[in-house]
């Protein structure tokens, strides 16, 4: 169980570090709906059927609870997981082609000091986008 773990934090992570230090490691594999397109995760949720936003909330929650034991922070920055989902459908909205597990990275970065995160509270014609 604790290797599993230390795995799953150390792959967590590995978006944090350079590319010049991921490169001799090649690439991560990844699974789940961290590889959905953003278009798809957008069209899950404009659905409005929990059975359609399930995959990406529970994911979301996998991979932060991942990101917060290997950080030792909330890397919500005390946002609640339905409000970050809230920020990626915005996100995704203006990003359909990037990945959910970008995409998600992104809005992370900016809930951790970065720039401006979409405002759960805001429509989409209402807010920053976060640096690609």
């Amino acid at each position: 169980m604790r290797r599993w773990l230390c795995s799953v934090c150390f792959l967590a992570v590995l978006p944090l570090f350079p590319a010049s230090l991921r490169a001799a490691q090649g690439t991560p594999v990844l699974w789940g709906a961290g590889v959905a397109q953003c278009g798809d995760f957008v069209a899950a949720w404009e659905a409005d059927r929990t059975e359609d936003r399930r995959p990406y909330r529970d994911w979301l929650a996998g991979f932060a609870s991942g990101l917060n034991l290997a950080t030792g922070e909330d890397v919500f920055g005390g946002e609640s997981l339905e409000a970050v989902m809230r920020r990626l459908h915005i996100y995704c909205d203006d990003h359909s082609d990037e990945d959910f597990f970008n995409a998600s990275m992104a809005v992370i970065r900016t809930l951790r000091g970065g720039a401006a995160a979409p405002s759960s509270s805001s429509s989409p014609g209402e807010h920053s986008t976060p640096p690609e």
